[in-house]
C-alpha cells in the first residue's frame, strides 16, 4: 500500500503537467460567460469570460490549471491562450455587450510579454477595442505599479477600459485603485454576502461607493445571490452587479435578463410617500460661485490650483448654465497627453466641456430627480439647481441620495412593523403636504374584520 501510494505521489504531477502541455498544444479550453448587469438600466452591461479545462481532466478548475502553468513558467502561455479562445467564443456566439477579460498584473509586465496578441485576435474577429474590458486580478502580489501602469495606459490608448477584478480579496486592491484609477472596481463577493445582515458591509460598501464617485470610477458587485443583498446595494447606489442572482456562467449566456428580477419588493413601492421638495432642494444646493465659458483653460486651472477644495465647478453663458467642470476629470484630461495644458491653454473652457448638463429646478419633486438621474444613458455625478431658469447651485448625486435615504429611513421608522405599511406618522405628513399645497385628494379608510386570524397567518 506504501509502496502505491508512493508511486502515484509521483505519477500525479507527472501526469498534470503532460495534460498542461496537451491542452496549451491543442487548444483544449473552453469560455463560460457570466453576465454583469446594469441595475438601472435593467440590461446587460458586458460578459465576464470564465476559462475552464476539459470536463474530465485533472485541470478542469482553472485555479488548479493556473497553479500548474505557474509551476512549469507556462502562465503566459496559458493566459494568452485563454484571451485568445475567450475572443474567439465571444464572437462566435455573436455577443454584444462588453467583453471583460481578466489578465494578471505579471502577466502585463512580464518582458516576454508578446504585445499586440489581443489586438489582433480582436481584429481577426471583427471586434472594436472599446467593447472590451481588461480585468486586472489582485491575487497576485506585484511591486512593479509604474510598469504596471504604463501597461494599461498602452491598452488605453487602443480604446481598453480597464477594471480591478476582487478588490479586498487579495494583496494591495486600494493601491492598485489609485495607482492605476480604472474605470470599474469589482467588489469581492465577500463584502457582498449577507450585506444585509451586516452594518459593517453596508459601511464599507457605502464608503467605497462615495470614493469611487470622486474618482469617477464605477463599482461592479459581486457575488449577489439573494434578493436582501441585491436590495441593499441598491440603495447604497451601487450600478452594476454580478452573480448567480442574474445569472450561473454559461456557454450559452442570456442576451436579456426578465424583468421581474429587478421589481421592488419592498413596501414603498405599493405605497409610495411623495418625497419632499423645494427645502431639501435648498438643503443640498452647494453655493459655489461660478465661472464663465468664455474663461481660457489656463484660468480655470489657476482658478481651481488655488481653491483645492473646489470639486465641481459650474460654468455659465452670461446667466444659462451650460455645463460642469469635474475637477478630477478635468485634469485627468489635460494630463492625458504630455503637452495638454499648451495645447488647450487658450482656448475656452467651453471647448472642453461636456455637451450634456443637467438642469433641475429647485421645485422638483426628489423623487422626480431622482428618476431623471437613473434614466440617464450615462450615470452623472453631479447636477445643477436652477431657479427661474438661473443658477442657483450645484449638487451631487451623492447629495441627492443622502436626502433620499434619510427620508426613506424616517417613513420606514413609522412603518407598522408587521406588515411594512405605512403608520399614521408618514400618512398625515403627505396629508399636511397636500393641504399646505392647496391640492385636492380623497383619503379612503378600510375598517377590516377578522384581521388577526390574517396577521397570524
Amino acid at each position: 500500500m506504501s509502496k502505491t501510494v508512493f508511486v502515484n505521489s509521483i505519477n500525479k504531477p507527472s501526469q498534470e503537467r503532460d495534460e498542461l502541455h496537451r491542452i496549451i498544444a491543442g487548444e483544449q479550453l473552453h469560455t463560460l460567460f457570466q453576465p454583469i448587469v446594469d441595475l438601472r438600466a435593467g440590461t446587460i452591461l458586458g460578459y465576464e469570460a470564465l476559462i475552464r479545462g476539459p470536463a474530465h481532466s485533472l485541470l478542469h478548475k482553472p485555479i488548479r490549471l493556473f497553479e500548474e502553468a505557474a509551476s512549469h513558467g507556462l502562465e503566459t502561455e496559458l493566459e494568452i491562450l485563454c484571451r485568445k479562445i475567450s475572443i474567439r467564443t465571444y464572437a462566435e456566439l455573436g455577443l454584444q455587450a462588453k467583453l471583460f477579460l481578466n489578465i494578471s498584473p505579471n502577466a502585463l509586465v512580464n518582458p516576454g510579454f508578446r504585445k499586440g496578441k489581443t489586438l489582433r485576435y480582436l481584429q481577426e474577429y471583427g471586434i472594436k477595442p472599446e467593447r472590451v474590458v481588461i480585468e486586472v486580478t489582485e491575487q497576485q502580489k506585484t511591486h512593479g505599479y509604474r510598469l504596471l501602469a504604463e501597461a494599461l495606459m498602452h491598452y488605453r490608448s487602443m480604446g481598453f477600459t480597464v477594471a480591478i477584478d476582487d478588490l479586498g480579496s487579495g494583496y494591495s486592491g486600494l493601491r492598485l485603485w489609485t495607482e492605476l484609477l480604472p474605470d470599474y472596481i469589482k467588489i469581492d463577493k465577500h463584502f457582498v454576502r449577507n450585506i444585509h445582515n451586516d452594518r459593517v458591509k453596508t459601511s464599507f460598501l457605502t464608503n467605497l461607493f462615495r470614493m469611487s464617485s470622486a474618482t469617477d470610477c464605477k463599482i461592479i458587485a459581486e457575488g449577489v445571490e439573494q434578493r436582501a443583498e441585491l436590495m441593499v446595494i441598491r440603495k447604497i447606489g451601487i450600478g452594476l452587479a454580478q452573480g448567480y442572482y442574474f445569472a450561473k456562467p454559461e456557454t450559452h449566456p442570456l442576451s436579456e435578463l426578465p424583468s421581474t428580477i429587478f421589481a421592488e419588493s419592498s413596501w414603498e413601492q405599493h405605497f409610495p410617500v411623495p418625497l419632499r421638495s423645494n427645502n431639501d432642494l435648498l438643503k443640498i444646493a452647494r453655493q459655489v460661485e461660478p465661472i464663465q465659458a468664455g474663461m481660457t483653460v489656463s484660468q480655470v486651472v489657476d482658478h481651481l490650483q488655488k481653491r483645492p477644495e473646489l470639486e465641481l465647478l459650474p460654468v455659465l453663458n452670461n446667466e444659462l448654465p451650460v455645463g460642469i467642470i469635474n475637477r478630477h476629470q478635468f485634469f485627468n484630461r489635460l494630463m492625458a497627453t504630455r503637452f495638454g495644458v499648451e495645447l488647450y491653454g487658450k482656448y475656452p473652457v467651453s471647448k472642453l466641456l461636456e455637451t450634456r448638463v443637467i438642469l433641475v429646478d429647485i421645485e422638483s419633486e426628489l423623487e422626480d430627480v431622482s428618476q431623471r438621474l437613473i434614466s440617464m444613458p450615462v450615470p452623472e455625478q453631479a447636477f445643477i439647481i436652477t431657479s427661474e431658469q438661473r443658477y442657483h447651485g450645484v449638487a451631487t448625486v451623492l447629495d441627492l441620495l443622502e436626502i433620499i435615504t434619510e427620508q426613506k429611513i424616517q417613513n420606514a421608522r413609522h412603518a407598522n412593523p408587521l406588515t411594512l405599511l405605512l403608520g399614521i406618522v408618514p400618512v398625515n405628513h403627505v396629508i399636511n403636504k397636500m393641504l399646505v399645497d392647496k391640492r385636492t385628494f380623497s383619503v379612503a379608510y378600510f375598517d377590516l374584520d377578522n384581521f388577526k386570524p390574517y396577521n397570524d397567518y
